[in-house]
Parts: C-alpha cells; sequence; structure tokens
C-alpha cells in the first residue's frame, strides 16, 4: 500500500508541475501562416470531392428504390453455366 501512495504521489506531482509547459504563451495571439491555410483548405476540397459524388450516388439509388418499390437494387452476377 506504501508503495502504491508513492506511485500515485509521484505521478500526481510530476502531471502538476509539468501543467504550466502545457499551456500557450500570449505572445502568439493568431499568427497562422498563409500555408496552413492552403492546406486546410487542400484538405477541404479533398473530403468535397469525395462526399459530392457518394451523395449522388445515394440519391440515384434512393430513387430506384422508391421507384421498385421492392428495396434496394442490388446487381446480380452472371449466372454460370
Amino acid at each position: 500500500m506504501k508503495k502504491h501512495f508513492r506511485i500515485v504521489t509521484t505521478t500526481v506531482a510530476a502531471t502538476l508541475l509539468a501543467t504550466p509547459a502545457l499551456a500557450e504563451t500570449a505572445e502568439r495571439s493568431d499568427k497562422s501562416s498563409l500555408m496552413i491555410w492552403a492546406f486546410l483548405g487542400v484538405c477541404a476540397l479533398i473530403v468535397v470531392a469525395q462526399v459530392i459524388p457518394s451523395l449522388f450516388s445515394l440519391r440515384d439509388t434512393a430513387r430506384q428504390a422508391k421507384a421498385s418499390k421492392r428495396g434496394p437494387v442490388i446487381a446480380k452476377s452472371p449466372a454460370k453455366h
């Protein structure tokens, strides 16, 4: 029990002493460079380019399911002879 108490005490003390090192200084108010914003813009374009076609595909599948009224259309493989 005494060993456990020492481990917990040491861990808590180390955490409390390291916490101010994680704080951000007041000097950096908003100095994000243009390159960071350009990178985030490219990432957003990639996400949008992936989401839009999937939404169109989902819409078409829903329309086909509604038209057939039997559920989603699943492509069948050709029968082998």
